[in-house]
């Protein structure tokens, strides 16, 4: 049975792969060129809003998608009445804001919210729609469905995106595009699962009692991880104007870009696939290391390029105006850089049955990131992304010490020292990388980040050949394994 689950997590990486690739570049050309004809508040309040909405996908959610994919064997009575008490919520819900939005125009002194959020409300509904037969695809490996539903919406939305820009309707561009992305993607997830798991008309809430019980903590620890998440826009949205917050999203956003393309691959095949093995603990352990180092690995090289040419690429990307924020763009690659490392964690909590740890941890993440994050606000943005890199940093121990030494009896050095060497290679070459970065002659932007990227790469492949040889090894391991697959054909 191994051996089959390894061909489809083959397989899942494949697809995932592909569809995140081809997500990231669609999303990655809209905010270009809605960068040209958008204001930079607009930016930050859709910002705002976003979150005011992706807060209340929590509370629908009620980690019925995790207890979905934790539990193996599920009836049709049971998919049903959990599939409906996700609509109703989200019907509740969305009625909850229409009314709450004027008080949320009012707070972040912004009218044109009101519109905004009722508007952009409408996915909540959509998304609760789609949301478990994705889930259920996703479990059983089905990611090539998963890849042909949401190539579709990205490639609905862009388009929308830009043309509306286009005719002239600003914020409401990025509004109208959301909507249609999501009614895409979940036509597509309710037809491909159809014939495998058809939502029938039942409803029985005790059917619901044992995905509550398993989703509780999981459905807390969203929540919390949502909070902490967004906490430095709900921040920066109080203190910083509208034009600040939207130079601020849109380095962040292309941070995440990236983040978002590697480490949900990583997520969602290696969560059905680490269930598998929730009762083989050394090969879990075994399996979670390679894991982590696997990331670095990728992640690491990735974000120190991001960091070295942060006025280049806001230049490159979105254009002049906006260099301003490179060194937001600088602290917030480097923070996800070392965030990356812990993304297989999740995987592993839903995999053990241990999503209580992750609501601990996550509480104690809460109560100590809006300070830092509020402290850091007050002298500007950049501080903000400071504070949150060395935050990233401070973390590393503590959730060792609350989720994984409980979950698979790893030890600490043994944990740091699969990303360990790899983050000291990192900043090590990006600090020379920086102080060479003077001596290079004024050339065009393209050429100045080239040259910047090949000298800063150099030395992190030097320095990983010497203080890092089992990663040296994978990098050559990875190399003859592109050339082979380049060779085949």
């Amino acid at each position: 049975m191994l051996g089959v689950s390894q061909n489809k997590v083959a397989s899942g990486l494949r697809w995932s792969t592909g569809n995140k690739i081809l997500t990231s570049l669609f999303g990655l050309l809209q905010i270009v060129v809605l960068t040209r004809y958008l204001e930079k508040s607009a930016f930050g309040e859709m910002a705002i809003a976003f979150i005011v909405i992706n807060f209340t996908h929590v509370f629908v959610d009620m980690g019925f998608t995790s207890a979905v994919m934790h539990k193996q064997d599920i009836t049709s009575r049971q998919y049903a009445s959990v599939y409906w008490m996700s609509v109703m919520v989200s019907i509740l819900l969305y009625g909850c804001l229409t009314i709450l939005s004027p008080l949320i125009a009012i707070f972040y002194t912004a009218p044109s919210l009101t519109a905004v959020v009722r508007v952009l409300g409408l996915n909540l509904l959509l998304i609760t729609v789609g949301r478990l037969p994705r889930t259920l695809l996703q479990k059983h490996f089905r990611f090539k469905e998963i890849f042909i539903g949401e190539t579709l919406s990205v490639v609905a939305g862009t388009v929308s995106a830009i043309f509306l820009a286009i005719r002239g309707y600003g914020i409401y561009s990025l509004v109208y595009s959301t909507l249609v992305k999501t009614l895409v993607s979940t036509i597509c997830f309710l037809l491909l699962d159809h014939k495998h798991h058809p939502v029938t008309f039942q409803f029985y809430p005790h059917e619901t009692k044992p995905f509550l019980r398993v989703g509780m903590f999981a459905s807390g620890t969203s929540l919390l991880d949502f909070i902490s998440e967004e906490i430095d826009v709900m921040v920066l949205g109080v203190v910083l104007s509208s034009n600040t917050i939207g130079i601020y999203v849109l380095c962040k956003e292309l941070v995440l870009r990236f983040f978002r393309l590697v480490n949900p691959i990583i997520h969602s095949v290696l969560q059905p696939y680490f269930s598998l093995l929730q009762k083989e603990n050394k090969i879990l352990k075994v399996t979670f290391m390679k894991v982590v180092r696997g990331v670095a690995l990728i992640n690491f090289p990735v974000y120190m390029l991001m960091a070295l040419g942060a006025k280049e690429i806001l230049s490159i990307f979105y254009g002049v105006p906006y260099e301003q924020g490179q060194y937001v763009l600088c602290f917030l690659a480097l923070a996800h850089a070392v965030q990356s490392v812990g993304a297989p964690v999740g995987a592993l909590q839903i995999a053990t049955g241990r999503t209580d740890l992750g609501f601990y941890w996550t509480i104690f993440r809460v109560c100590i990131t809006p300070i830092v994050i509020y402290i850091g606000s007050l002298y500007g943005m950049n501080m903000v992304a400071a504070a949150y890199f060395v935050l990233c940093l401070f973390y590393q121990y503590p959730a060792w010490r609350m989720m994984i030494k409980k979950m698979i009896a790893m030890d600490f050095i043994s944990y740091l020292m699969c990303y360990g060497r790899s983050f000291v290679a990192m900043i090590i070459a990006l600090g020379i990388g920086f102080g060479l970065s003077f001596a290079i002659p004024t050339l065009a932007i393209g050429w100045q980040l080239v040259c910047k990227s090949v000298i800063v790469m150099t030395l992190y492949l030097t320095l990983i050949f010497f203080i890092d040889r089992v990663s040296w090894r994978e990098y050559i391991k990875w190399g003859k394994q592109l050339l082979s697959f380049r060779s085949k054909r």
